[in-house]
């Protein structure tokens, strides 16, 4: 039964990407975060405007935690990490937890768009490529969810998002071997980070021990806030034999505000022209679609 769960979990990009295929011909497209109609010479998920909002995180970042962190770095860690536990090697986030990303990773999540893991996705290969993680790692390893929040969300949003990465870098993924064995509560309840690291503390497991003994590993979630599920992550799979552990979000909160002379998103267009720059001035939707709380 698992080995067909298995199946089905693997196909399900591949069906929703047919499924797309065959609705862009009965239905124009549109933006999945304004629900704009998008033109010919756009991304096939994202209007012009919506990308040229997207705050991509740039450098300098904590080489730990990936805090954007400007010229102040102290040593090897950041003034937001340098007093917490992190069992990872280094993490890495594609853009800052706000604005358009911020709406693609609340309906990916909460409103099971999974067509959304498509540009997360090409928005963290693009990150990556600027790193060496892509040609360390050897696995990429979804952060899990306990049976029942699986049974109740009929997805795991980062094992669908690892699949969609390990397409784009070429690397594959590892499933089920790290397990969540604890039903912990939801993270955005906890008030503090001491209290973070409490609620995770004991919840995950390795399963195989063999699968990831001597590895260099890729965790991938959806959002970074302070470290901790993804730290307690990468403790188990350390002491489970795994050499490295390396992290990779879509998101990071930032305890400080996007640069305002930021570049633009690096975003992969997915059309027939050749992406340029982006126009600002378009004026967002006078009516933003609702998402779930976090």
């Amino acid at each position: 039964m698992s080995a067909l769960a298995d199946l089905l979990q693997r196909l399900r990009p591949r069906a929703h990407r047919l499924g797309e295929a065959v609705g862009r011909v009965v239905y124009p497209p549109h933006c999945v975060v304004c629900g704009r109609p998008v033109g010919g010479d756009e991304d096939r998920y994202l209007c012009r405007g919506c990308i040229a909002r997207i705050q991509f995180v740039v450098e300098p970042t904590c080489p730990r935690c990936g805090h954007e962190v400007g010229e102040y770095t102290p040593g090897t860690r950041c003034l937001v990490c340098r007093n917490l536990p992190m069992r990872f090697d280094r993490a890495v986030a594609a853009a800052h937890h706000t604005g358009a990303v911020r709406e693609m990773v609340l309906a990916f999540k909460f409103a099971a768009q999974q067509h959304n893991a498509f540009p997360l996705s090409k928005l963290l290969a693009a990150r990556l490529a600027d790193t060496e993680i892509p040609e360390k790692a050897q696995f990429i390893v979804p952060v899990p969810l306990h049976r029942r929040r699986l049974r109740s969300r009929g997805f795991n949003q980062s094992e669908v998002l690892a699949r969609e990465l390990g397409e784009r870098l070429g690397l594959p993924v590892l499933t089920g071997k790290l397990r969540r064995v604890i039903d912990t509560p939801p993270q955005t309840r906890a008030t503090s980070a001491a209290q973070r690291r409490a609620n995770v503390k004991g919840a995950f497991a390795v399963r195989s021990r063999k699968a990831v003994d001597g590895r260099t590993l890729l965790l991938v979630d959806d959002v970074l806030t302070t470290g901790a599920t993804t730290s307690e992550c990468a403790g188990v799979l350390k002491r489970a034999g795994a050499r490295h552990v390396y992290v990779a979000t879509v998101t990071r909160r930032m305890s400080i505000p996007p640069q305002p002379d930021a570049p633009l998103a690096r975003y992969e267009i997915e059309s027939l022209v050749p992406p340029g720059d982006f126009p600002t001035d378009e004026a967002p939707p006078s009516e933003p679609p609702r998402l779930p709380r976090e």
